[in-house]
């Protein structure tokens, strides 16, 4: 039985494009008032000294108490009214979470884990397949390519087991390729795992995984997800997925990336978060390897065994003592094992290209001071490192009413990229082009990818270098 506040979390977070940043909101609204003799509470102090907050004054609000008391925008506000006036939609969500033996916990729960919580706008609410998260233990996120050969998979045997018998957690996306084989290696050398989906968990993504996920549950590892259990994923819920893979982790490995994908943006995340970011180095003629070379000139630590892991957190192994966790006939069963399921359509792993690629540019980094980089002399020379992350908090919609952009006002230059003169937040972008929220969110998405635009400190987008 969830408690009164946890429902109401829940019932706004059911509300569509409605995140963290305007919950935040109302939270940080609803705790001055309660709490007036504190100024300006951050999120971490209303998360942590919150649980006595009465959040049920939301059902007495009115549209226009969302606009002038919670500084909301019309249609958002009135998205929230519509919702938290709707009864069904969260008894309907409760009903489902019941019969599929799921847990919901709060942003305010003694049971969300504390080293996410301190993130940028963490996920309100989390869902939980299986065993809840263990605050106590130590998680450590591995991320790689889809389309991961081989040699990420050597890789990922090699070191996993190492930092398992350890007592690391392994935390990574459930995606195909080298989320897979994370998750595979972790159960076949009987460690603990959690898998953080990109959709709802009752709609699992990939489909193909359903029982990877299954065997998880039954492990006594986790699955979670952010995101309403009958959610479908999108551009949209990939982001979130992968700051809440860095954000859970102590630290985080990238397996293999290329210049532009997911594994590189949770790589953002993670340094942006304050996390030790790993990258196994690759041939320069790989375009798999582009991007944890990439990583690694900028900063990233280069592994090439878990010793190179386990000393960045005093775990240092002695000399002559380091070898695998499993034999070498063992690791022949995983790896034939888990290398013959990790795609998609069962077909044989993409072997490495051997052609050549062409730089981008580089990654372009902003200094940022970060207490939880200083446990070690290598955290201390990453502490600059903090990158510009892909955030989902992207949520208010504005009316349908917007002003086109004029075609010779765009001639020869992206519509989005005409628009940056200064940094403006989504809404006002919004605005500024006329696209609706999907179809900005997805340039917003291929534009970071490409390196032309970042957010900065305040969650306002930029292009890169101003």
């Amino acid at each position: 039985m969830l408690n009164k506040n946890t429902e109401v979390l829940l019932h706004l977070s059911l509300a569509q494009k409605v995140g963290p940043a305007t919950v935040f909101k109302i939270l940080h609204k609803l705790f001055l008032d309660q709490n007036p003799d504190l100024l300006n509470p951050d999120w971490s102090e209303i998360a942590q000294n919150g649980i006595n907050l009465d959040l049920q004054v939301i059902y007495d609000c009115s549209t226009s108490d969302f606009v002038n008391k919670f500084g909301l925008l019309q249609t958002c506000a009135r998205q929230i009214y519509d919702c938290v006036s709707d009864s069904q939609v969260l008894e309907q969500e409760l009903a489902l979470a019941e019969k599929n033996s799921i847990k919901i916990i709060d942003i305010l729960s003694s049971e969300y884990p504390e080293i996410l919580r301190q993130i940028h706008f963490p996920p309100i609410v989390l869902y939980v397949s299986g065993a809840m998260l263990d605050r106590q233990v130590k998680h450590f996120g591995v991320v790689g390519a889809r389309s991961a050969d081989e040699y990420a998979l050597r890789a990922i045997q090699n070191i996993l087991p190492t930092l398992i018998s350890n007592g690391w957690v392994i935390v990574s996306g459930g995606a195909n390729g080298a989320d897979t084989m994370a998750h595979k290696t972790t159960l076949n050398a009987s460690g603990k795992t959690v898998v953080v989906l990109g959709s709802g968990l009752l709609c699992p993504y990939p489909e193909n995984n359903v029982d990877l996920f299954k065997k998880v549950v039954q492990s006594g590892s986790t699955v979670i997800s952010p995101f309403p259990l009958n959610r479908r994923p999108d551009k949209g819920t990939f982001p979130a997925r992968n700051r809440i893979i860095s954000g859970l982790s102590h630290g985080c490995l990238v397996v293999q990336a290329a210049i532009k994908s997911g594994a590189l943006i949770t790589a953002r995340c993670a340094l942006e978060q304050g996390r030790l970011v790993f990258a196994i180095p690759g041939r320069i003629d790989d375009n798999l390897s582009a991007g944890c070379n990439e990583l690694i000139k900028q900063g990233a630590k280069p592994v090439s065994n878990a010793n190179d892991i386990l000393e960045e957190f005093g775990e240092s192994l002695q000399r002559g003592f380091f070898k695998a966790a499993v034999s070498a006939e063992r690791q022949m069963e995983i790896g034939a094992s888990v290398f013959a399921k990790a795609t998609t359509d069962g077909s044989t792993l993409r072997q490495s290209s051997g052609q050549a690629f062409e730089p981008t540019g580089p990654l372009v980094l902003r200094s940022e001071p970060n207490e939880r980089l200083e446990a070690s002399p290598r955290a201390r020379l990453l502490n600059p490192l903090i990158l510009s992350d892909l955030r989902c908090e992207a949520e208010q919609i504005v009316s349908k009413d917007r002003p086109a952009v004029p075609a010779e006002a765009t001639k020869g230059e992206d519509p989005i990229l005409h628009n940056f003169d200064k940094s403006y937040t989504l809404d006002e972008l919004l605005i500024k082009t006329g696209l609706n929220f999907d179809e900005l969110q997805d340039k917003l998405f291929n534009l970071q990818l490409e390196g032309k635009v970042k957010q900065n400190f305040t969650g306002a987008w930029e292009k890169h270098g101003t």
